[in-house]
């Protein structure tokens, strides 16, 4: 594989809403979460006119204690978040996985059902 030369960095924000409640998994020491949230991208239509995509984002909590103190209590289908976040990959009953591993989660102040 080639290496990247320069400035690398591995790290994104998402702001949006929570698709659905999260649901939980065993992680050493208690428990991970696994939730998406929706947020808009612009993009440039046919007609060349700008429009928002609604985008889905799957992200996965592996810190059991933001989990028990913050997830569990906060993040609920229709609640405004931003999430902090770093692509990883790991390897899983023989199968390489991917994902969005959480760093930090900030809360908004309402709650939104999508439709």
């Amino acid at each position: 594989m080639a290496e990247i030369k320069g400035i690398t960095e591995n790290e994104c924000n998402f702001q949006g809403r929570v698709a659905e409640d999260p649901t939980y998994f065993p992680v050493e020491g208690g428990e991970g979460a696994f939730f998406r949230v929706i947020t808009y991208v612009p993009q440039m239509g046919a007609n060349n006119q700008w429009t928002d995509q609604r985008k889905v984002v799957p992200i996965i909590n592996m810190n059991p204690t933001k989990t028990a103190n913050t997830i569990k209590k906060w993040v609920k289908a229709g609640k405004e978040i931003k999430v902090r976040c770093y692509f990883d990959s790991w390897e899983q009953d023989g199968q390489e996985q991917t994902g969005l591993i959480m760093t930090m989660l900030k809360l908004g102040g309402g709650t939104y059902v999508d439709g």
